[in-house]
């Protein structure tokens, strides 16, 4: 089976997933937070799919750009017949004429063995060079300025699809504990109260220092209490 429609049977069964749940959620008045985090769950699992669909759509048609540039390229290559000099049609005249006067052998000579203009092969073009400073430098410039903007609330600062990732990561899966945790920090008065908070919290779950989860919750945690 193709990754392209892997991609489509995976948004099919995360739809019915979530039209299921709508139908269950629909009417009733005592929906519990794990409901709702499920539906956000699925909503989040398919819009990366839907994204990798789209990744895997823009390849496909790059791949076919690429054989149509390679078949030009190869119908541009194809060495050209070269036409024979035609020698009979100059003879022939010098042989009828005898009686007349007889052309000189020196301009005939000139005339067969004059070359043939070789036709060119086109040269491909060449790739035009792309520079990669600026580029590089404009995402580095803004992703330094994020980092140093302060933010007035974690929780709204935090992405769904991070939530997740740090609820499993330093959690354990534990929905309540991450809100409470958030709910603590963003209440507290200074930056050193909250790092000596995440500190224990780091020693208590036994958090590694370079996971990347826990390195961005810190530094949201900084920028909580920038200024």
């Amino acid at each position: 089976m193709s990754k392209r429609n892997s991609l489509h049977q995976n948004i099919t069964h995360l739809l019915n997933e979530i039209n299921t749940l709508n139908q269950d959620m629909h009417g009733r008045n005592d929906l519990s937070v794990l409901d709702i985090d499920l539906m956000r769950k699925h909503v989040i699992d398919l819009y990366e799919q839907v994204n990798q669909l789209r990744l895997v759509m823009k390849e496909e048609v790059e791949v076919e750009d690429m054989v149509e540039v390679e078949v030009e390229i190869e119908a541009a290559e194809t060495p050209v017949e070269m036409a024979p000099p035609i020698v009979e049609e100059i003879e022939k005249p010098i042989a009828e004429s005898n009686t007349e006067e007889t052309p000189s052998t020196e301009n005939v000579e000139e005339v067969v063995q004059e070359p043939i203009e070789k036709i060119k092969e086109p040269e491909p073009k060449a790739k035009k060079e792309t520079s990669t400073d600026s580029h590089e430098e404009e995402p580095n410039d803004l992703a330094s300025k994020f980092s140093n903007t302060p933010i007035s609330d974690l929780k709204q600062a935090i992405s769904i699809a991070k939530k997740f990732e740090m609820i499993n990561s330093l959690f354990g899966g534990d929905v309540q504990m991450y809100s409470l945790a958030i709910h603590h920090i963003n209440n507290l008065q200074s930056g050193d109260d909250a790092f000596t908070y995440l500190h224990q919290m780091k020693q208590e779950r036994h958090w590694d220092e370079e996971d990347k989860n826990f390195m961005e919750l810190a530094n949201l945690v900084r920028r909580r209490f920038l200024g």
